[in-house]
C-alpha cells in the first residue's frame, strides 16, 4: 500500500466535500467534472497559500490537514 502524500490527502478531503455540496444528484452520477474542476480549483488555492507561508502540505498528516481545513471554514 503506497502512502499518499499531503496533497493527495487534502485533494481527496476536498474532493468528498465538493461531492457533498453538490446535492441534487446522487451517487456516482453526481460527481462529474464540474465538481473535480472546482476540487482541483480549491486545491491549487491551498497549496498557494501554504507555499506563501512556507508550509510543506506533502509533510502533513490526515489529521493536521484536517485542522487545517476546519480552521479555514468560513
Amino acid at each position: 500500500m503506497a502512502v499518499k502524500t499531503g496533497s493527495q490527502i487534502l485533494y481527496n478531503l476536498l474532493f468528498k466535500d465538493a461531492v457533498r455540496k453538490s446535492g441534487q444528484a446522487s451517487g456516482i452520477m453526481s460527481i462529474g467534472d464540474s465538481v473535480r474542476k472546482l476540487a482541483e480549483k480549491r486545491l491549487q488555492s491551498y497549496l498557494l497559500a501554504a507555499q506563501k507561508q512556507g508550509v510543506d502540505i506533502d509533510k502533513l498528516g490526515e489529521q493536521e490537514i484536517k485542522y487545517m481545513l476546519e480552521l479555514n471554514k468560513k
